[in-house]
């Protein structure tokens, strides 16, 4: 091919090409690396073989920002956060100034900084670790994304057992369970202590003097409980795998008498009785509610 005729290189080509060599410059940079060498299109070559060049890198550089969005999320994070502040919770951003509901930074003792849905109301500045509003979202997970958290801040979520421990284990907390049945009626419980283990102890539920209107449907049954999920069995069923049964990751025992991450299944009136679904047995028995949501706060100022 002729010089004549590369220039005559499709417009939409040359354009992607000069994408890519952007892009790479700046994805490389923030990893630290020497950026690439550009694509270079041979004049006397075949248009065919450029075009072939230029897709392998593409393939190449979408790999390169796939594996990037992680560590240039926790950059931004890194950046906006004001660290002249403490922000180990909601509660700090509500002292330091914040007023309004909404997704925040957090960066707890000793971890890394996350984001989490701050609800501020009446009742406190809650850090919010679940909520379900409907069946969109699937609670049928992996233990890593129970690990890592899933869903939207804000919407029908699970925060994520390392970012849970990481802040019930630098003070104590309360935890608060709301729950909503399919006629709009709303009870809850409060558990005025609530800390999950480590990973390595299978983040161990712990809690303690329950008060509120719904009923108690952790203490006796599922206090001291190993995290289970469909791919890591610990609970205590001899003959079950009770996440797989019930929908969700939990803390389960033989299996569950409050579960709040159960198959979302819809209206009971037309669907009937059912143990396996978003349970709360002090309140309902073979029941699935609509709404739920876990929630914690500091128990003492400090």
């Amino acid at each position: 091919m002729t010089s004549t005729s590369a220039q005559m290189l499709p417009k939409a080509i040359a354009v992607t090409m000069f994408k890519v060599i952007a892009v790479m410059l700046v994805v490389t940079t923030v990893q630290g690396e020497t950026p690439p060498s550009p694509i270079t299109v041979n004049t006397y070559g075949n248009c065919a073989s450029a075009d072939g060049t230029l897709e392998k890198r593409i393939q190449q550089l979408e790999s390169i920002v796939l594996q990037q969005q992680q560590v240039l999320l926790q950059l931004q994070v890194a950046r906006d956060l004001d660290y002249s502040t403490v922000t180990r919770d909601c509660t700090d951003l509500f002292n330091n100034g914040s007023r309004s509901s909404g997704i925040y930074t957090i960066k707890p003792a000793g971890s890394k900084p996350f984001q989490v849905y701050c609800l501020f109301d009446n009742e406190g500045q809650w850090t919010v670790l679940q909520r379900r509003t409907d069946g969109s979202t699937d609670f049928q997970r992996s233990w890593l994304e129970y690990r890592n958290g899933f869903g939207r801040l804000g919407g029908n979520h699970w925060l994520g057992n390392e970012y849970i421990y990481a802040i019930t284990n630098q003070r104590q907390y309360q935890l608060r369970v709301d729950i909503a049945d399919w006629d709009r009626n709303r009870l809850h419980a409060t558990y005025k202590y609530f800390q999950i283990d480590a990973e390595a102890n299978n983040y161990t539920i712990h809690y303690a003097n329950y008060t509120g209107t719904a009923g108690d449907s952790l203490t006796d049954y599922h206090q001291g409980m190993s995290f289970s999920t469909f791919d890591r069995d610990n609970d205590r069923a001899p003959r079950e795998h009770c996440a797989r049964l019930h929908g969700g990751g939990w803390w389960y025992n033989e299996c569950d008498n409050g579960n709040l991450n159960g198959y979302y299944n819809y209206d009971p009136k037309l669907k009937g009785p059912t143990d396996q679904g978003i349970e709360w047995n002090s309140w309902k028995q073979l029941y699935s509610f609509k709404e739920t949501m876990m929630r914690i706060k500091p128990t003492f100022d400090d």
